[in-house]
């Protein structure tokens, strides 16, 4: 997009209507921003899970905007994928912490679990993910009951039993580091067993350092073709962390394939496998258990 019109757009396109309106206009609408144009899901669902929410805007007093990252809506297909890998669905209970405007537990819904909960600490998105899992809801009565809840995500309360919990990289490294805690304090007291699904896995060093967790799943998934366009790459990565009192099941192939950090604070990328990858020339390399 031409630089003089950034300034004009950059503002307001946190507002659904101003967005849609843009895209009606011919040559600028298609010069939209990947995050900000309405992704083809919106449009299947007549939800409105696009656009870009700054953390300055998520935040609360107590919370710094440094630990909160902004809201973009993640790649259907690849939560698709994700939540494949745990196989059958039907005993987890689905917990999203951060969960925007729902776009991530509306994705589950496709899927046969006991239940779908997600906690959101800002006031505004958590208003408009009810609003689109109402949507959803009263289209597909038959799917798996949900809950939004406005709140701190990491003493939100998990439920008892099997649990899928999902993070879109929500999070700094210093939040991150106290999830993890009471994830572990969670464990301890018998709870579980627990999978953590992280797309996007940024801080994934943290729970390759915990005695809690062992890695389970890691993959590049690409986006679907329908998806390319309304993100700003073509693929994305999520790696899966069970804890150590789950069953005792085999990991998929190449689940310690090591984390690299390609744009600090932002994004994670995978090697090829542990110990053949080839690093980018200012990668930062994590991995596991180190």
């Amino acid at each position: 997009m031409k630089d003089r019109f950034k300034p004009l757009l950059s503002a307001p396109l946190h507002y659904t209507s101003v967005r849609r309106g843009l895209e009606m206009i011919p040559y600028l609408g298609a010069r939209l921003p990947a995050w900000h144009r309405t992704h083809p899901f919106d449009r299947q669902y007549g939800t409105d899970t696009s656009g870009v929410l700054s953390a300055q805007r998520i935040v609360t007093d107590k919370t710094p905007a440094s630990e909160i990252c902004p809201y973009t809506g993640s790649q259907p297909s690849i939560i698709r994928r994700a939540i494949a890998a745990l196989g059958e669905t039907d005993k987890f209970h689905f917990v999203d912490l951060g969960c925007g405007k729902g776009r991530a537990m509306i994705v589950a819904t496709e899927f046969p679990f006991r239940s779908i909960r997600g906690v959101e600490l800002s006031s505004r998105l958590a208003r408009i993910a009810r609003r689109n899992l109402a949507r959803v809801g009263r289209c597909f009565p038959a799917r798996p009951p949900v809950a939004v809840v406005e709140g701190n995500a990491i003493t939100f309360p998990l439920p008892e039993g099997k649990i899928a919990l999902f993070l879109y990289h929500p999070f700094g490294l210093e939040l991150l580091s106290h999830l993890i805690i009471e994830m572990e304090s969670f464990l301890s007291r018998g709870n579980g067993p627990l999978y953590l699904i992280y797309y996007n896995p940024v801080h994934g060093d943290v729970l390759d350092a915990s005695p809690a967790f062992t890695r389970w799943y890691a993959d590049t998934l690409p986006y679907d073709d329908s998806e390319l366009g309304f993100g700003p790459d073509t693929e994305d990565n999520v790696v899966i962390w069970r804890s150590i009192n789950g069953e005792a099941a085999t990991p998929h192939p190449h689940a310690d394939r090591p984390i690299i950090i390609t744009k600090p604070k932002l994004r994670a990328e995978l090697a090829e496998s542990c110990g053949t990858h080839t690093l980018p020339a200012q990668g930062q390399l994590m991995s596991p258990n180190n």
